[in-house]
C-alpha cells in the first residue's frame, strides 16, 4: 500500500475515531463498554477504506449522481457503506 493511500485509510480511521468521541459526552459512563464497539467500528472503516483505496485505479469509469445541490454521490461511496454496514 503506498503512503498516500496509507494515509487515506488512517484519516478515514480518524474520522470515524472523531465523530464517536463527539458522542461521547452522551454516553456518560459508557465509554468503557463500548471499547469493543469502537474497535469494531475502525475494523469495519480500514475494511471500507481499504475497498476504496482498490477502486481509486477506475476513477474515469466512476458513475456519480447528484443528491443535492454540492452534493454527490458515487457507486463507490454506496459500496463502501455497504461494506461498513455488513462488517461482522
Amino acid at each position: 500500500m503506498s503512503s498516500s493511500q496509507e494515509r487515506f485509510r488512517s484519516g478515514l480511521s480518524g474520522l470515524l475515531i472523531v465523530c464517536l468521541l463527539d458522542c461521547a459526552p452522551y454516553f456518560q459512563g459508557q465509554i468503557r463498554t463500548m471499547q469493543p464497539m469502537l474497535n469494531i467500528a475502525v475494523r469495519a472503516a480500514h475494511h471500507a477504506g481499504d475497498f476504496i483505496v482498490r477502486k481509486l485505479n477506475k476513477l474515469p469509469d466512476l458513475q456519480v449522481e447528484v443528491k443535492a445541490k454540492n452534493d454527490f454521490v458515487s457507486e463507490v461511496d454506496r459500496q463502501a457503506e455497504a461494506h461498513i454496514t455488513r462488517y461482522p
